[in-house]
């Protein structure tokens, strides 16, 4: 039943009375079906009508998006498809431009490997498309585009010094486009992976793609540089932090339930791993999440005791495994591994309990006799060095020391004798500290002898430091080397042993290199003041502009410079090579990179074209 106005009086009178109550009207017929006809057009002014048009619509827009959205990345997947003959062409045809590219490179034909190296990039990236857009092999893509990113890496080394924009243009396809592209093809692998319930892959998939994602420097300085405003930044940066938080939280969440599977499988040690990974994941994004509301205290403050009773809940279950697996050691850094980030959310209480809780299992274990109890007594020494759950006493910490020395653990005997070099806790002794070494590389420890090569190498760096190339810096930077070479000699798998090595092989023949430059110019100087009215320039600011050949076949860089006490000179400088693997060196380096900085003595040619001969790179 309906109601409209009296034509008359203006009366509310019903559709189904014969006339008005008011003034006795009477309603024909015609009357009430036009008013009928104008409340069935007016639904949609009321507030039921409006909120019907609403749903109908929103409806209506999403199927009409999702069909458009699945349309799309189906044009996209048939665009980019390539058939199984045509993937093995384009992966055949990346190696042989890539191939081509190195060997212009090594011609010094830079024009030809940019261009090589740049199509290289194109054929890889097609086919990490198909396989991502098409095919579905989010693995195989990621694999894909990571080789793209080499490619264009490789090309940028090669542009000229000049080429700032063109750089800036391949820096920003390869670390930003392909680095999305790439975490996003990893994020689509763990997806599946989760779905089949292969949590721990999934896990390892999320955590790549947390590693390929770009940094948020990279994008404000490769996407739109200093044009941005204060806003869009923080625009920027809210969004790159919320994505770090959610592939964080992914792999937290991953580690977590292949945990939960391997507990329930009694694989004590591999659950307590993964709840630990969980934690790790879980805690730096808590970190990320309390940055974004730093000017929020009470729902950062609500985020902290949340995300600390996360943590807890995780060691815990960590702890809990370990004991389980038999595993004293793990049990107790698990709950280290609580303290400290309980310290770090300031709970100095809770962190407190947690240390006591280690300190307490490894004093335990090593009354018991546990097999690994030298081990426990160093690791021991941290707490007491550091005052964590217990008051700072470096006598017990000697006292540790000392004893997993005597019975054999050689992290202690360097441990205690870095205390007598430097004078914590004990007396200092240089006397002591050789002793100590000298009976820690007795018995044969690779790491006594790394330990010495470091010792001699920062006295090197400290007397080159006041006196420069001195007979002592000789003598320090020839030991530091030899004790190196034993240790590794000796089985040092430390990667510290190694680039050191190749540091002090460079350092050595820089020095050696230098020395004769000096002895060849005070040796042919008459000759070189008659010839080339010669002089000594001192450089420094060199910065690599292109390599050549000269018409004898000689390979050398043309490098431009200043002199050392001219800032605003400008000078050519020649640089010849000794040997092919100091041109490779200089080519992985790159053309115009900042590493590139040979800095000495030089001699004149004409006015303003110096010369390096037979000198390497600092």
């Amino acid at each position: 039943m309906l109601s409209f106005k009296c034509p008359d009086c203006k009366a509310k009178v019903s559709t189904d009375a014969d006339s008005c109550l008011k003034c006795g009207r009477q309603i024909t017929d015609v009357e009430k079906k036009d008013a009928m006809t104008k409340h069935r057009k007016s639904w949609y002014k009321k507030w039921w009508g409006k909120l019907a048009l609403f749903v109908i619509t929103l409806f209506s827009m999403t199927i009409v998006i999702g069909v458009i959205a699945v349309l799309h990345e189906d044009a996209i997947g048939q665009r980019v498809k390539l058939s199984p003959q045509a993937t093995e062409e384009q992966l055949a045809l990346a190696a042989q431009r890539y191939a081509d590219a190195m060997a212009a490179r090594k011609e010094l034909d830079f024009v030809a490997a940019s261009a090589s190296f740049g199509d290289t990039a194109d054929s890889y990236e097609k086919v990490a498309d198909s396989y991502y857009y098409a095919e579905k092999k989010y693995e195989d893509a990621a694999a894909m585009y990571e080789k793209a990113q080499e490619a264009l890496s490789k090309r940028k080394a090669v542009l000229p010094y000049e080429s700032q924009e063109e750089r800036a243009v391949v820096e920003r396809r390869e670390i930003v486009t392909l680095g999305r592209k790439k975490s996003y093809a990893y994020t689509s692998a763990a997806n599946l992976l989760n779905e089949a319930g292969e949590y721990e892959k999934a896990a390892e998939s999320y955590h790549n793609a947390y590693l390929s994602y770009p940094s948020y420097s990279d994008i404000i300085r490769l996407q739109k540089g200093s044009e941005y405003t204060k806003e869009e930044e923080e625009k920027i940066e809210t969004e790159w932090q919320n994505k770090r938080i959610d592939m964080r939280l992914q792999t937290a969440s991953m580690y977590e339930k292949a945990a939960d599977i391997y507990f329930n499988t009694k694989d004590y040690g591999k659950a307590g791993d993964m709840y630990i990974n969980a934690a790790y994941n879980k805690y730096n994004a808590a970190i990320s999440q309390e940055y974004l509301l730093f000017f929020k205290k009470e729902e950062k403050e609500k985020a902290r005791n949340k995300n600390k009773l996360i943590l807890e809940e995780l060691h815990e279950k960590a702890a809990m495994a370990f004991s389980h697996a038999e595993d004293v050691q793990k049990k107790a850094s698990a709950y280290k591994s609580l303290g400290s980030r309980l310290e770090r959310a300031e709970d100095k209480n809770a962190a407190s309990g947690a240390y006591k809780t280690a300190i307490a299992l490894y004093e335990d274990a090593i009354r018991n006799g546990h097999k690994y109890s030298n081990e426990m007594k160093y690791t021991l020494t941290e707490y007491y060095k550091k005052g964590l759950g217990v008051p700072k006493d470096e006598a017990r910490v000697v006292q540790l020391l000392t004893e997993a020395a005597n019975a054999g653990y050689d992290r202690a005997f360097i441990s205690l004798a870095e205390m007598y070099r430097t004078g914590d806790g004990v007396r200092k002794s240089e006397e002591m500290y050789f002793r100590i070494m000298q009976e820690a590389m007795a018995r044969g420890y690779p790491s006594a002898f790394e330990a010495m090569g470091g010792y001699y190498f920062t006295s090197y760096v400290l007397e080159h430091y006041e006196n420069g190339w001195s007979n002592r810096a000789h003598l320090y930077l020839e030991k530091s080397k030899a004790y190196y070479t034993e240790a590794k000699a000796r089985g040092s798998k430390s990667p510290v042993v190694q680039w050191r090595l190749d540091d002090l092989t460079t350092l050595a023949d820089y020095n050696e290199t230098m020395d004769s430059l000096t002895e060849a110019y005070e040796r042919h100087r008459s000759e070189a003041n008659q010839k080339y009215q010669g002089k000594i320039v001192y450089v420094r600011d060199v910065r690599l502009m292109t390599m050549t050949k000269d018409k004898s076949g000689d390979v050398y860089a043309i490098f431009k410079s200043t002199e050392a006490d001219a800032p605003s000179s400008a000078i050519t400088i020649r640089f010849y090579f000794s040997d092919e693997k100091e041109i490779e060196k200089l080519l992985d380096a790159g053309i115009g990179s900042s590493n590139c900085r040979p800095q000495g003595i030089v001699e004149t040619y004409d006015n303003n074209i110096l010369s390096f001969r037979n000198c390497r790179v600092k």
